[in-house]
């Protein structure tokens, strides 16, 4: 009897252990699908997936829109996600209204690559993720039509077209140096002021200057083409 009794305990414990093991596995390999998160995402899986996100790139920012979601009252609102360099997704929002169908992200660097994706919420649990959403920012054109002068003693003027951008607030100008660096030496602070007196310099030489356009969120256009101008 007590024998009987030693193996029925036995089975019981190995039936328990491999249910355990399983229900680890199973653990492990749904927290796995989010370790790319933060290691404390919750998905469900029931939870409406967002599809069809379009977006318009700007300079440094970037605008969503997505479909409205049918049942609202399942879900408490949206996460944006944006993947960094170093390929982790990071949390960048939490959109705490159900019925909203558009966000934007800001502060980006220009002219670069970013990865997005969007999950519905609900309390601490999450929708699987939407496919990935690719985008680029922006840039904004050159100064065009820039020229240096020169026939003025100890001094260049470099001068050129106003920005057709309205967003440009000031320009900065810049003179390269010995070593081939392009270096600031000065800057207006008008779209429509043009010009600027470089001082100070030696008789007789040559100098290079580039001019550089600015908005009023801080973004810089490309260079201008390299000009020379040349004191008396």
């Amino acid at each position: 009897m007590r024998s009987w009794m030693k193996k029925k305990y036995f089975t019981l414990l190995l039936q328990s252990s491999v249910v355990l093991a399983v229900f680890i596995g199973c653990s492990s390999t749904r927290n796995h699908t989010f370790s790319a998160l933060n290691n404390q995402e919750n998905t469900d899986t029931k939870l409406p997936v967002v599809h069809s996100i379009k977006t318009i790139n700007d300079v440094s920012s970037v605008g969503f829109e997505w479909p409205k979601i049918a049942d609202t009252y399942d879900i408490d609102g949206f996460i944006l996600y944006r993947l960094k360099k170093d390929s982790k997704l990071k949390r960048i929002a939490t959109i705490k209204n159900p019925y909203a169908t558009h966000y934007y992200d800001e502060g980006l660097e220009t002219e670069s690559s970013y990865t997005y994706q969007l999950a519905t919420y609900k309390g601490d649990k999450i929708s699987n993720l939407s496919d990935p959403i690719l985008v680029k920012t922006s840039f904004i054109n050159p100064v065009e039509s820039v020229f240096a002068s020169l026939e003025y003693p100890k001094s260049v003027k470099v001068f050129w077209s106003p920005h057709p951008n309205p967003s440009v607030s000031k320009y900065i100008i810049q003179r390269q140096n010995k070593e081939g660096k392009f270096l600031n030496v000065g800057a207006v602070k008008n779209r429509l002021f043009v010009e600027f007196f470089d001082k100070d310099l030696e008789d007789g030489k040559k100098y290079r200057y580039q001019v550089i356009a600015e908005n009023f969120m801080g973004d810089k256009s490309r260079p201008s083409v390299i000009v020379e101008g040349k004191t008396k």
